[in-house]
């Protein structure tokens, strides 16, 4: 497949000629606000620890004091856990390391609270006392069973009042100190505020839970994208090539999370498995066309790739590679079918590549037909055979036909080419070739053989 790029002139031809089959909002015109989610003002809390909404912590107006309260729910027990959590103060790997400042002695924390644990699990309270930068007491409640009246609970330090300078206080739905999580687990939180013996001292930050902060970003609709809480990589700009917008990537470090995050655009969802869903569609395109900027950063590479699916069958793909331009710039790239079916529907993919600083500006996405391009056609009746299938590395493929072959090639989910081997060869039937996949990641992918008769695909699993 070979990318074509032609000039501003020749783009107004061919778009004037290929009479184009629509990608819905191909053109990012259009926008909606794509998820709304509250978050406790001075509290750490699950979401913002993840960088999305997870559903783990919410608003809710069923309070003691005042208008509003926090629920918190454990909704996944998995090993990496999905566990509700508001957390005043800072912990670490090692454990509590610092909290909201307040001077003077406190003896403990009351607060009001409902639940429901599931049996094994414990919902837990947590208060931690700093002094000069050491911990010099901790107090932990473990709430079981149910409770659906709210409760009045106070914890005290083992050690009766102490000096402190910092104060680190948490409320967790499952058991994290021991890593326990049993999905289903609840616990709600309003009302808190140090003691020191029978006397509230406050001291909580927003202990009430009255004051939420919004969080919100917008989507080009009918597109999924790149998001953590407060922070988009993929934006609406004014830069467009037409119309009054277009969509920008860009992988950035998340130094709040001290994380690299990679821009996606997405016209499905993605699952562990890759790209699955997208636009219901029942044409057989000849090319994709769009117009784009990239900066990239070093050596990066940005990608468009489509691919068409007859239900769960693959029968179709394109794959794009974008090279730096500062100008928006046209590309028109060859859709390859496997066979003559019919789409149900399309998947689109975009990314700026891995890098991080790589920005990528898309805009006016198409299918069109151009005259005169052959479309390869799958083999009827030859059958190739990969072993062994997974695989850790070495794979041999057989066919069950003589074939002249001119390119062997390994696409994974998101359609980049993981595997290519180049060079004309005959292939008799039932001869083995040898292909050396050690040094690609695990995953699915699609093994194709190009050849002068036509393409001969299979489903190959990387271990």
């Amino acid at each position: 497949m070979k990318t074509l790029y032609y000039t501003l002139t020749l783009a107004l031809f061919f778009s004037s000629q290929m009479g184009a089959q629509n990608i819905t909002n191909g053109g990012f015109e259009n926008w909606e606000v794509a998820e709304e989610f509250d978050s406790p003002v001075d509290w750490s809390n699950t979401d913002l620890e993840a960088g999305f909404f997870t559903s783990a912590i919410s608003l809710s107006s069923d309070a003691v004091d005042g208008q509003n309260s926090v629920r918190l729910e454990t909704i996944d027990e998995t090993d990496d856990g999905i566990f509700g959590f508001v957390l005043a103060g800072e912990f670490g790997d090692d454990g509590p390391e610092g909290g909201f400042p307040f001077t003077g002695e406190v003896e403990g924390l009351r607060g009001h609270f409902k639940w429901d644990v599931q049996p094994g699990d414990s919902a837990n309270i947590i208060m931690v006392a700093f002094n000069g930068g050491e911990m010099v007491e901790m107090a932990v409640e473990k709430l079981v069973g149910s409770e659906d009246m709210w409760t009045e609970i106070d914890m005290t330090f083992q050690s009766g009042a102490v000096e402190v300078d910092e104060v680190l206080v948490a409320v967790a739905s499952s058991n994290a100190l021991e890593d326990e999580y049993v999905e289903g687990s609840w616990v709600m939180v309003d009302d808190l505020t140090m003691m020191n013996g029978d006397t509230e001292i406050g001291g909580v930050p927003n202990g009430s839970f009255e004051e939420w902060e919004q969080f919100s970003y917008e989507e080009p609709v009918d597109w999924n994208t790149t998001a953590f809480i407060g922070i988009s990589l993929v934006e609406q700009v004014s830069d467009a090539h037409s119309g009054d917008h277009a969509v920008m990537l860009e992988n950035m470090y998340l130094e709040e999370y001290d994380e690299y995050a990679e821009a996606y655009l997405i016209n499905g969802e993605f699952t562990e498995d890759g790209p699955v869903g997208g636009q219901d569609y029942t044409l057989r395109p000849e090319v994709i066309n769009g117009y784009f900027k990239y900066n990239p950063q070093g050596t990066d590479t940005g990608f468009v790739h489509v691919q068409f699916w007859n239900e769960s069958n693959l029968i179709g793909m394109a794959v794009v590679e974008l090279f730096e331009t500062s100008e928006y710039t046209m590309f028109s790239e060859e859709i390859m079918f496997f066979g003559n079916e019919t789409p149900t529907h399309f998947t689109l993919v975009a990314t700026p590549g891995n890098e991080t600083g790589s920005v990528l500006y898309l805009d006016d996405l198409e299918f069109g037909g151009v005259t005169g391009l052959e479309e390869p056609q799958e083999l009827e009746g030859i059958v190739m055979k990969v072993r062994p299938n997974p695989t850790r590395g070495d794979l041999t493929l057989y066919v069950s036909a003589d074939l002249k072959i001119t390119e062997i090639l390994m696409y994974n989910a998101y359609g980049r080419v993981a595997f290519r081997q180049t060079g004309e060869r005959f292939l008799g039937k039932g001869e083995p070739i040898s292909l050396n996949l050690w040094g690609i990641d695990s995953g699915v992918y699609q093994l194709v053989l190009m050849t002068e008769q036509g393409i001969v695909t299979e489903t190959v699993v990387k271990q």
